[in-house]
């Protein structure tokens, strides 16, 4: 007997509305996507020009307030992210050393890598119910929820499990948008469908 698990690669396509409608902005993320892939793919070094590209995203200046960092202080980074493995636990030390927010970290990485890292945020946070030590083995234990999560729902990249999850839990804590018709949909049906 087959048991209908709950859709959780639908709520994807509502990331958009659901930014815009609760909070009346998003990142624009494929142009951070965009100017990161560059460093991704080993044609240019992470640099103060990509920091920049970031704070200047009126959604980034939403959530996060981005520390002043120097050109000086990225060159740790030198050819750091070309090789950058899933889950890589130095890096997010290096960048969690010098940014000292694993939130602003988790950023960072996804925007370099979307295939392998999303953005540690307290609704999918508590969604999930992560914990840790300390916040880089929390943004581990994270990657790895997100990472299992991807293989059971058959996403082809973390960033959208993990925009799915973030769309998921602004559903279920904000009751003016849980009651929406479109949305109320998808609140019953994470209430009343078996889950991974």
């Amino acid at each position: 007997m087959n048991i209908e698990i709950f859709n959780l690669e639908q709520l994807l396509t509502h990331f958009p509305d659901i930014g815009e409608k609760r909070f009346s902005i998003t990142l624009d993320l494929p142009a951070l996507e965009n100017v990161m892939k560059p460093i991704r793919e080993g044609k240019k070094e992470f640099s103060l020009k990509h920091l920049v590209s970031i704070k200047e995203d009126s959604g980034f200046l939403k959530w996060w307030k981005m520390p002043e960092i120097s050109e000086e202080e990225l060159k740790v980074f030198k050819g750091a992210f070309i090789n950058l493995e899933p889950k890589d636990k130095k890096i997010t030390n290096m960048l969690f050393d010098l940014f000292k927010n694993i939130e602003i970290v988790s950023c960072i990485l996804r925007f370099i890598d979307p295939q392998n890292y999303g953005i540690l945020s307290p609704p999918v946070e508590n969604l999930l119910n992560i914990k840790g030590a300390y916040q880089i083995e929390k943004y581990l234990n994270y990657l790895n929820d997100l990472e299992e999560l991807k293989e059971a729902y058959d996403f082809k990249r973390i960033a959208d499990v993990d925009m799915s999850l973030w769309t998921l839990a602004n559903i279920l804590n904000s009751s003016w948008l849980r009651f929406k018709p479109m949305y109320y949909e998808i609140y019953e049906n994470y209430q009343n469908t078996p889950k991974w």
